[in-house]
């Protein structure tokens, strides 16, 4: 058997690479070309949760957040005191995000840069996030707890991630509304 030359092994491992991004690139192009109405958000996600009133008021039935994965990590936006989201009053928070027990919940996940999977096993909720696309998510908190958001690498290797990306915590409204009210 002859040996592989130095060169050789080099030259098939940037030709796998190379196919490698054409296959994604086409995929990715592929998606967003033929995305259909039902990939979109639903019109409750038109930035408005009028339902929501925070500190000082009663406990929101009703909670929309946008969730964004950047550089390896997930930011989230929630409305301020006006109740509605792409205002100059939204919190913004990163890593770790409150919620209030008893409420439905809307995610609205998106990504600035890369290919993320927002993924938290113990509340059995999982949606990938692509840039320019936004996906909704929607669940109840009936359980209270601080759950693991986990890295869920669409690479296969967590070299370059860590084990998590932040966490959920589920709380009664009592303790979510000292928390909003640090955050703002």
């Amino acid at each position: 058997m002859r040996a592989s030359s130095p060169t050789s092994v080099a030259f098939l491992i940037s030709a796998a690479g190379a196919v490698f991004l054409l296959a994604g690139l086409t995929a990715y192009r592929a998606r967003a070309r033929y995305a259909t109405a039902a990939d979109e958000p639903p019109a409750s996600a038109a930035r408005s949760t009028k339902q929501l009133q925070l500190v000082g008021q009663r406990t929101p039935s009703q909670l929309s957040v946008e969730v964004t994965g950047h550089e390896f990590a997930w930011n989230y936006r929630l409305p301020g005191q006006d109740g509605e989201l792409d205002t100059a009053d939204d919190v913004r928070v990163r890593d770790e995000l409150h919620l209030p027990l008893d409420c439905d919940v809307e995610l609205l996940v998106k990504s600035d840069d890369f290919v993320y999977t927002l993924s938290i096993p113990e509340l059995a909720l999982r949606k990938i996030a692509i840039p320019e696309l936004v996906y909704v998510l929607q669940f109840r908190t009936n359980t209270p707890g601080t759950f693991e958001v986990v890295a869920d690498p669409l690479c296969g290797v967590r070299l370059f991630h860590g084990e998590d990306m932040g966490r959920v915590v589920i709380e009664p409204a009592t303790e979510f509304q000292t928390w909003y009210g640090l955050v703002q």
